[in-house]
């Protein structure tokens, strides 16, 4: 006659570690897989900058794609996001190519583009001594028409004397240039660049353009930076989280 065999067993141990794996190894995956995620959508987006931008300083370029914080256990969120270096004085010289279709200036009436003709690096950096704010700083401002050789500039025109031989003309649309007046007694001895490094090759070799004032420029969003974070967070999560959490269950106790 067979025999009937009776076990008894206690669960609340294995129930405990349940429990436990669920409250603690869980998120814990959970805030590794997110973290994974966000330095992986960091890379892509660096890459992706380095590609549609031509890139003088690599590390400004790939700093201003950080990681603003990154996931905890207890507080499952990474925030991934576009701030150059500098503060917020410069928030918008990447962030702007994102959704802008359109640049206006940051303050005043105008945007100076550089022309040829401006000093550069190696790297093709203009210097702070060459630009703008340096230039003009500080320059006594007026309206004349006794700026250019033989006049021609219409009075009213916002003008400004400002350092080494630079002025400025501008019309009030916005629209004008920033000038360099060349010492006629050194250009033959600066040739192919003007005094101080300045490039000319005008017909009228004493006077040099070095940027040209808009009121706007058009821009190209081509920055994609939401685009690119999230197609790679739902290309990569299942593997991310996968390896994350049998991570986690291998060193559960």
């Amino acid at each position: 006659m067979p025999a009937d065999v009776t076990m008894e067993l206690d669960t609340r141990q294995a129930s405990a570690f349940v429990r436990a794996v669920w409250a603690d190894q869980l998120p814990f995956a959970t805030s590794k897989a997110i973290n994974d995620s966000a330095l992986g959508g960091q890379k892509v987006q660096r890459a992706h900058q380095r590609e549609i931008f031509t890139v003088r300083r690599a590390s400004f370029v790939d700093r201003a794609v950080k990681i603003a914080q990154f996931a905890k256990k207890d507080a499952l969120e990474a925030r991934v996001r576009v701030e150059p270096p500098g503060g917020q004085k410069r928030a918008d010289v990447i962030a702007k190519f994102e959704d802008m279709t359109i640049k206006g200036p940051f303050r005043g009436t105008s945007i100076a583009v550089p022309t040829r003709h401006v000093p550069r690096t190696g790297a093709g950096i203009i210097k702070k001594a060459w630009r703008p704010k340096s230039l003009l700083g500080g320059g006594k401002a007026g309206s004349s028409d006794r700026l250019l050789p033989g006049g021609g500039v219409l009075v009213g025109n916002e003008t400004m004397q400002g350092k080494k031989h630079v002025f400025l003309i501008r019309r009030s649309s916005g629209k004008g240039t920033i000038f360099m007046r060349i010492n006629p007694r050194n250009a033959a001895k600066y040739k192919a660049a003007g005094e101080d490094g300045v490039r000319r090759n005008l017909r009228d070799a004493n006077l040099v353009p070095l940027y040209q004032l808009v009121p706007r420029v058009s821009i190209e969003p081509e920055l994609h930076f939401v685009d690119n974070i999230r197609r790679h967070v739902l290309d990569n999560w299942d593997a991310n989280f996968n390896r994350a959490f049998t991570a986690a269950m291998q060193t559960a106790r």
